[in-house]
């Protein structure tokens, strides 16, 4: 992985939009249903 931004905060704002991604890839493929109804049922 090769971080091309120029500043430290642009680095930072990669960073975090690469591990988000890979934590909605993470709850859509292993635990996606389970905690959408859980959720549902929690706040409903």
């Amino acid at each position: 992985m090769i971080i091309r931004s120029s500043s430290c905060g642009e680095a930072l704002v990669d960073a975090i939009r690469i591990l988000r991604g890979a934590v909605e890839l993470y709850i859509e493929t292993f635990a996606g249903k389970d905690i959408v109804t859980r959720g549902t049922v929690i706040s409903g």
